[in-house]
């Protein structure tokens, strides 16, 4: 066997329990990495080296986000590192792939032990669903293909995009939201009232009062409600997939027609003391000119 090489740099990292290193978010591991040269003997340049340190980064120039704990397994004799995260270590961490690299102090220069990819994935949380408009099944029901482009990074049944789609619907009935009250003609009257001198001065800003009920789930969620918010969660779908090719861009384009032409034609109904009548009612069709 070839003696291990005294040169600084002339080794790869290998991780001795085979593959890549993966780390659920917020959970505890050890990783051991040797300094490898190509001929598979290891560098003899570390033994009795000082102790290594460590640092995970995003990548680039950034700045380090932790430094776990490391240390030498045998001295530096074998070249082998032992780097260990604890549960509090990544807790919170985005997903997705972060930089790992270990160095000593050589001669007065420092030099690097290891240095590999650290992929962070899921793991359970203490996340709360956010409310949607409707289900899988929902979507299932126009696009039945639509389970062969879920991600393998993405919540089950599309719930993100369905959750989405929601937001953008109640964006939409905030939009139209004419408040209310005022003589025949809702806000028109008050705007005579107002220019009359009387009457009040309506915000330009959302309605708090409506971002309450919706939030209260006071909407009444009508079948064609459902159907609406199902085509826009489909498009959100089609539209995170259109890299595989022209057929989803097509999907993506013909479901996001089918949402706006839908909600310009439906008034959402506001049931405020749950009786299940509507108290209030808000044309989707067109959006609030305030007091034009």
């Amino acid at each position: 066997m070839p003696p291990p090489s005294t040169l600084i740099g002339e080794y790869t990292t290998v991780n001795l329990a085979g593959g890549p290193l993966s780390l659920p978010s917020g959970r505890s591991g050890d990783f051991t990495l040797q300094a490898q040269n190509r001929d598979g003997t290891y560098p003899a340049i570390f033994t009795g080296a000082p102790a290594p340190t460590a640092a995970i980064w995003q990548g680039n120039a950034q700045s380090p986000l932790l430094t776990p704990a490391v240390a030498w397994r045998s001295n530096g004799s074998d070249a082998v590192v032992v780097v260990s995260f604890y549960d509090t270590d990544t807790a919170g961490w985005d997903l997705g792939s972060y930089e790992l690299e270990v160095v000593t102090v050589l001669g007065g220069r420092t030099v690097r032990v290891a240095q590999a990819s650290l992929e962070i994935t899921e793991s359970p949380g203490t996340g709360v669903a956010r409310p949607n408009y409707c289900q899988y099944s929902d979507m299932l029901k126009w696009a039945p293909w639509i389970g062969d482009i879920q991600q393998p990074n993405q919540l089950q049944g599309f719930a993100d995009q369905r959750a989405d789609a929601r937001t953008w619907f109640d964006n939409i009935v905030l939009r139209c939201y004419r408040g209310g009250g005022w003589g025949n003609y809702e806000f028109h009257s008050a705007a005579a009232f107002a220019y009359a001198g009387g009457g009040p001065q309506r915000q330009i800003g959302k309605s708090h009062w409506l971002s309450d009920q919706l939030a209260a789930n006071k909407l009444m969620v009508l079948p064609e409600v459902t159907n609406v918010n199902a085509w826009y969660a489909i498009f959100l779908a089609c539209n995170g997939a259109v890299a595989r090719g022209d057929t989803f861009v097509k999907h993506a384009a013909r479901f996001f027609a089918m949402a706006d032409n839908g909600i310009k034609s439906m008034t959402a109904q506001i049931d405020v003391s749950g009786t299940g009548y509507y108290a209030v009612a808000i044309p989707l069709g067109s959006t609030d000119p305030l007091f034009t």
